[in-house]
């Protein structure tokens, strides 16, 4: 059991979304922006350019930087926007709920404000996945697709547990309740705080109200690298969930798997995010 507890820890924190991440330093840098959008300073960078708009959402507790080696894969002419959710970066904490519904709204209100022009292509990472879903479910018609990197399932969870037998799985969701409550007991107060403690629990029973994603193209990366903190029967479980993500879009859905990268495709692989944001640029 302290195994599967041990998994379960490391997908509530986002699949390795604690770990340094180096961007190298090049003369492609990404444009960097402070703005204060309804009285909250936002960090974010924005290159204007040809719809559809190529918006970059991060993981939990990642700056925007870790797109960098996507944005030097794009052409020129390309409208790009991303920015660091409050208390990541130079950008300010804010007050009240960081749950999926709330940052999926804030982008909105966001890109309105930064007159990034629609229909816009979500590629997201980790958590990010799940704000990105949940903002094509309430504003569907500005969405043209997604590509999904390694992205937040809101059932590993449930899958992880299942791995047990069944009277250990109530006895094991309340130890990993209390892990993760010790987890938030030792974060200073701010947003990303609250962005975590709707991490484990809220943000999935909000994507879990929604219906499958069916109507936009959605492409679907995968790492099914091993590593100890995520090893082989973790690394299939997750396999199988993004592969329904791919298969209930039907034509418009495509699969894609590495082993070569472990969570952060982007940083290892940024060729085959691009590569999936033409697939549906091309849809």
């Amino acid at each position: 059991m302290k195994k599967i507890l041990a998994c379960a820890l490391v997908l509530s924190l986002g699949a390795g979304s604690c770990r340094k991440l180096l961007v190298e330093d090049n003369k492609d840098q990404m444009p960097v922006s402070q703005l204060t959008i309804k009285g909250n300073k936002t960090e974010l960078s924005i290159s204007k350019g040809q719809t559809p708009s190529i918006v970059l959402v991060n993981g939990f507790a990642s700056p925007f930087t870790t797109w960098q080696k996507v944005y030097q894969q794009l052409p020129e002419n390309t409208s790009v926007f991303t920015y660091n959710r409050a208390g990541v970066g130079a950008s300010a904490d804010v007050t009240g709920s960081r749950d999926a519904l709330t940052i999926a709204r804030e982008m909105k209100t966001i890109l309105e404000y930064c007159s990034v022009q629609p229909p816009y292509v979500l590629v997201a990472h980790s958590m990010g996945g799940i704000y990105a879903r949940i903002f094509y479910q309430l504003y569907p018609n500005l969405v043209k697709g997604i590509v999904l990197v390694d992205g937040t399932h809101e059932r590993q969870l449930d899958s992880l547990l299942s791995q047990l037998p069944p009277g250990d799985r109530e006895l094991a969701r309340a130890e990993m309740k209390a892990i993760n409550d010790s987890v938030v007991a030792t974060l200073p107060a701010g947003s990303l705080k609250e962005e975590f403690k709707a991490n484990f629990i809220t943000n999935y029973e909000q994507i879990k109200s929604f219906p499958p994603i069916t109507g936009i193209p959605v492409y679907v990366i995968t790492s099914t690298k091993e590593t100890p903190e995520t090893p082989g029967f973790v690394v299939n479980i997750q396999k199988a969930l993004h592969q329904e993500w791919a298969a209930q879009a039907g034509s418009k859905g495509k699969f894609v798997e590495t082993s070569k990268s472990g969570h952060y495709i982007q940083l290892e692989e940024p060729l085959l995010v691009k590569q999936g944001i033409q697939w549906v640029l091309n849809k």
